[in-house]
């Protein structure tokens, strides 16, 4: 009964987390994955970051192939701190730590200006 019930604490604590990754209008904040969909270097150099649920609430233009449904955080290679931001962005992902990735409101990319990462998630 009692291995059920630790089962059923650690089950609770897992949906409570991925319902804490969310968007706001400046940011989306999560944990892991659950930030960034997926990375999509492409030929013009910038790298774009697939948003997650909740990219609605992003106060930017989101952009991708298909028009009717853009998805994509565009983080820019002239950007000062370009090769630290992706760096902590990969590096968020793979270790799974809580991290906000920040736009620029009413940027027509939704260019990423920075990245927070915390140490422990």
């Amino acid at each position: 009964m009692k291995i059920k019930s630790i089962v059923a604490a650690v089950f609770a604590i897992a949906c409570v987390s991925s319902a804490l990754a969310v968007c706001d209008v400046r940011s989306c904040t999560g944990v892991g994955k659950e930030v960034v969909v997926s990375i999509y270097p492409n030929h013009t150099g910038k790298v774009s970051l697939e948003a997650p649920v909740g990219k609605e609430s992003l106060n930017c233009t989101l952009v991708g192939s298909d028009p009717a449904q853009p998805q994509f955080m565009s983080l820019n290679p002239n950007h000062v701190l370009f090769k630290e931001i992706y760096s902590a962005i990969l590096m968020a992902i793979t270790t799974k730590r809580k991290f906000t990735v920040r736009i620029a409101e009413n940027s027509p990319d939704c260019e990423v200006v920075y990245v927070r990462v915390w140490t422990e998630s």
